[in-house]
This record gives structure tokens, sequence and C-alpha cells, in this order.
């Protein structure tokens, strides 16, 4: 009582899925314990804080696809509240683990490839385990993170390809932002980032954590508005967008009174997909 444990979501016997902090029996929603959750944190921080605006709460749909134990939705439910974000999860046994976790938020059991066509989709009437479709009216989303990965710690094809990537861009917004975690030791990441590049537009960067092998990559039509401003001059304009990123997540970090430094994290490693 009154101390921490922690939980992890496993699909084998090596790789944590997930890992949520416990306090007096509840999820600590503002603890992410992985690093490469808290670079995807510090990539949110960057586009949020770049926008010369703050929106209304839960004015800007959001989409998570794979939810593992539920921490990132939880943490940017706390910190984001501009967000309405729909969670989307194709195996109901993940869903039921990251019930025991203790994730607290509604969860849509369903295929991304068939969900993200649209409103066409529904959930078969017989079958138990999925939930209402939440609504986020006729918006498109502003953000869509993808955090998907099998039994063998790998990226299923189907959520990697041009198919689902040209889908997916033409669901968002056009100042949307995707957000993608790759691992670099998948020899197809660079790929990956080149296809979700293409189709999405904007500008495209990767950002590297410190002690996991993950690869972010934002694809942002945020960004690239915003870029705009840089000019045709700038002698290195993927130096001018990481200045502009940093400078966009520090002011986050100060503004939300985040858990930890965000400046430090989208740089790191930063690059262009080029």
């Amino acid at each position: 009582e009154g101390e921490a444990e922690w939980r992890v979501l496993r699909f084998n016997d090596t790789t944590r899925q997930s890992v949520a902090r416990i306090v007096d029996g509840k999820v600590d929603a503002k603890c992410l314990a992985t690093e490469y959750l808290k670079t995807v944190a510090a990539v949110f921080a960057a586009v949020m804080g770049s926008r010369p605006l703050a929106p209304p709460i839960g004015s800007m749909p959001a989409l998570c696809i794979g939810v593992g134990g539920g921490s990132m939705v939880m943490f940017l439910n706390t910190y984001f509240p501009e967000l309405c974000v729909q969670s989307v999860e194709i195996d109901p046994v993940v869903v039921s683990a990251a019930r025991l976790m203790g994730a607290v938020f509604d969860i849509i059991v369903a295929d991304a490839n068939e969900f993200v066509v649209g409103s066409d989709w529904d959930p078969p009437e017989d079958d138990v385990h999925h939930l209402p479709r939440l609504s986020n009216g006729s918006s498109p989303y502003e953000f869509v993170y993808i955090d998907a990965f099998d039994g063998d710690d790998c990226v299923p094809e189907d959520l990697c390809g041009e198919a689902f990537a040209g889908r997916l861009a033409s669901e968002m917004s056009s100042t949307g932002t995707l957000i993608v975690n790759l691992h670099a030791d998948d020899g197809n990441w660079e790929q990956t980032a080149r296809v979700f590049r293409d189709a999405v537009g904007g500008v495209a960067f990767t950002c590297t954590c410190k002690t996991q092998g993950n690869v972010v990559l934002c694809c942002s039509r945020s960004l690239d508005a915003l870029g705009q401003d840089l000019g045709s001059d700038q002698p290195d304009v993927a130096e001018a967008l990481k200045r502009l990123c940093r400078s966009g997540a520090s002011k986050t970090y100060f503004d939300r009174d985040l858990p930890f430094r965000c400046g430090e994290r989208v740089t790191e490693g930063f690059s262009l997909v080029v």
C-alpha cells in the first residue's frame, strides 16, 4: 500500500509490449515507463507546440492503431485534452489484457484496414468482443498514431504498405500528422517511412531513442505549412526544422508541466526522410 508496482504485457518470453506503473491499485496515467513512448510523446509535443493557436478541448480527432497495455492513450488523454482519441485494436485478447493492465478508455476491436475505410465499418451484431464505435463526427483525423506489432514483434505487412498508407492519408485533415513507432533492426523501416511520407505528404522526419532500438516517424502536414516560413534561402532546412521541433516540444513541456523533458528527445538522431 502506498508503493508502486509494475504490470507488464508480453506476447512472448523476451519482448515487453507494454509496461504500466500502478500506484494504490490504479494506473499512473502520467507515467510512460518505456523510453520509446517518451520519444513518441515528445513528437506529439513538438507538433502541438508548433501550432499557432491552442484548440478547444476535444476538438481534434485522433486515431491510435494498436493499444498494447494502453499507456500511451491514457497519457494523451491526460496531457492533451484537445484530442478526441479513438483506439483500435485487432485482437480481443490484447483488449482483455489492457483492461487488466488498467486501461479505462473505450477500445474498438477491429482490423485497422477495415476501420480506416470510413463510416461504412460496423461491428458484427453477434460479436460480443466488439465495442460501439466512437464518433468523431465528419471531421478527419488531426493525429494518427500507429504502434502495432505481431507476436514476432514485427509490424504487420498490411499496416505498412502503400494501399493502407493511402487510405489512412485520405482520412487525415489538411494539417494532419502521422506518428509511427518502428524498430531500427527492421531492415525495411526506411522503406516503410518513405511509403508513409509519400502518402501523407508534408514534411517527414525520424528520431531515435537513446536506450531502445526504436525509430519514431513523423509525417506532418501542419509542420510543412509552418516550414514554408523558413524560406528557401535556409542553408540547412533539416537543421531549421529540427530547431522548430525542439522549440515546439520545449514549449509544450513547460506549458503543460509534462513529467519529462521533450526538446532533447525529439532531436535525438533527428533526420529528414529522403
